[in-house]
């Protein structure tokens, strides 16, 4: 059964749209990673404790405030002028001193490591070593981090080696786990460590081939309380742990 769950999740995959992933239908969001890079950095380092859509408008909402979303002068604000700035949004992070600590961190790379363009982060280097630069970020675990490598990849901004692939996990989230968990991927209660082994063992050739279908059922099918079981695209083949 995990077989044909695993097949099922990889069919999905090429159904749920790359770009659906980091809602560039969404006015306030767009194009991030072609219209503004560091935007698109920013937001995904963002992507914590709260809805991925709302963590994606914050770039926004900042420039909406700041007049401007320009690392180099964001690099030069102190603390407290960047804290400012987040209490005058609505849908603010959810961890919000983090946060502010995350936005300077981000700035003054991309300003002083990255000569000003946040895509020197990732051009010309491996999944590995993005993941290491993107880890070093406050707040920016390794699930994160291998969330922006999955995107990168599934938005065709940089050619993988079979070798990166291998290397790339999921983001044990939880859309994606309580699917795995009900899929019987791993056992309820799963560890983040045991989903993401439970990723590699099932697709070993890119584990994070199974990130985008199961969050992206998680989000839309598979709720907490009441998962709209016949609408789901899996509905025949889970064994529905519930």
């Amino acid at each position: 059964m995990s077989t044909e769950c695993v097949e099922r999740l990889l069919a999905h995959r090429k159904v749920v749209g790359a770009y659906e992933l980091v809602f560039t239908g969404d006015l306030l969001i767009g194009d991030l990673l072609h219209d503004d890079p560091f935007a698109f950095l920013l937001a995904a380092s963002l992507d914590r404790g709260m809805k991925a859509e709302t963590a994606w408008r914050i770039p926004a909402k900042i420039r909406n405030v700041l007049g401007h979303l320009d690392p180099a002068r964001i690099a030069t604000m102190s603390a407290d002028e960047v804290l400012a700035v987040l209490k005058r949004i609505d849908g603010k992070p959810r961890y919000i001193t983090d946060a502010v600590r995350t936005i300077m961190q981000v700035a003054r790379a991309v300003t002083d490591e990255y000569a000003g363009d946040a895509r020197n982060l990732w051009n010309g280097q491996t999944a590995t070593e993005i993941k290491a630069r993107l880890i070093s970020f406050h707040g920016v675990a390794s699930g994160i981090a291998s969330m922006v490598v999955n995107l990168l990849a599934s938005l065709k901004e940089i050619e993988f080696t079979e070798k990166d692939y291998r290397r790339m996990d999921v983001k044990p989230d939880s859309q994606l786990r309580r699917v795995f968990e009900r899929l019987g991927f791993c056992e309820a209660g799963a560890t983040e460590r045991q989903v993401v082994d439970a990723a590699r063992r099932l697709h070993p050739s890119y584990p994070g081939a199974l990130d985008a279908p199961a969050w992206h059922i998680g989000r839309k099918w598979c709720h907490m309380t009441q998962p709209d079981c016949p609408g789901c695209p899996l509905l025949d083949v889970c064994p529905k742990r519930l």
